[in-house]
């Protein structure tokens, strides 16, 4: 019983020490967010430093849940995520300096029952998904390799070429044609 005593107060005293976040959905919301946003910084740093956005907060989501599609897919169907709840956090960029395939620099998706990382996909459409390989178990067996990711795991920032309606060539077979001159 005495050992008992001593393990149970350890564990209680040790907890806090943990930085895993379990059950996000039951979190202060301030604590919830502030977590959210340190984790998916520390995603966007760690595969696309150029996408990051720190002049206006990002825009944290409700709630979301993985609806029937993803479970379409034979490789995932035995990871039973079908109605898993996941936050969405995105970084936008200004419009009028940059030029983006998406409307947001950047997006990461986060699991709220133990606030691991989904995806994360950036504005130029690139991206990484953490479904088949958990983001913590990716990051450990790639750091192994050396102290940083390889520079291939890292994307690349691209901006989208503007398309001003003057740059309209013609149309060829329902294709439109365009000369790029606005990067």
């Amino acid at each position: 019983m005495k050992h008992f005593l001593i393990a149970s107060v350890l564990l209680l005293l040790c907890s806090p020490c943990f930085p895993q976040m379990r059950h996000l959905d039951r979190k202060e919301e301030s604590k919830r967010n502030e977590y959210l946003i340190e984790k998916s910084k520390e995603v966007i740093m760690t595969f696309g430093p150029d996408y990051f956005r720190d002049y206006k907060e990002p825009v944290i989501s409700e709630i979301q849940t993985v609806l029937e599609h993803y479970s379409e897919d034979p490789d995932l169907k035995d990871k039973n995520l079908y109605g898993r709840k996941y936050y969405t956090v995105t970084y936008l960029y200004d419009k009028s300096k940059e030029n983006l395939k998406f409307n947001f620099a950047a997006l990461v998706e986060i699991w709220a029952e133990d606030g691991q990382p989904k995806r994360v996909m950036f504005g130029s459409g690139l991206g990484h998904g953490f479904l088949r390989t958990p983001y913590k178990e990716w990051i450990k067996k790639d750091l192994k390799k050396s102290d940083k990711l390889e520079e291939t795991d890292i994307f690349p920032y691209i901006q989208s070429p503007r398309i001003n309606t003057g740059d309209l060539i013609r149309v060829v077979n329902d294709t439109i044609i365009i000369r790029m001159i606005d990067y």
